[in-house]
């Protein structure tokens, strides 16, 4: 994959994202209850920022 610069379309996505908030008010019965999936399509015409951290859950 090829570095973007300004003024090139970012590339379809569907990533997995953990949920925004707070976490002890998620009703999870399993830990896959704290992630949503977001694609290119949800935000459509609006701003998005791609912001990518490994999330620590020691």
């Amino acid at each position: 994959m090829a570095l973007l610069t300004i003024g090139d379309q970012f590339p379809t996505y569907n990533l997995t994202a953990v949920i925004g908030g707070d976490l002890s008010k998620v009703d999870a019965q399993q830990p896959d209850d704290y992630f949503t999936t977001v694609t290119s399509d949800d935000y459509t015409g609006k701003w998005r920022i791609i912001f990518f951290w490994p999330k620590d859950f020691t």
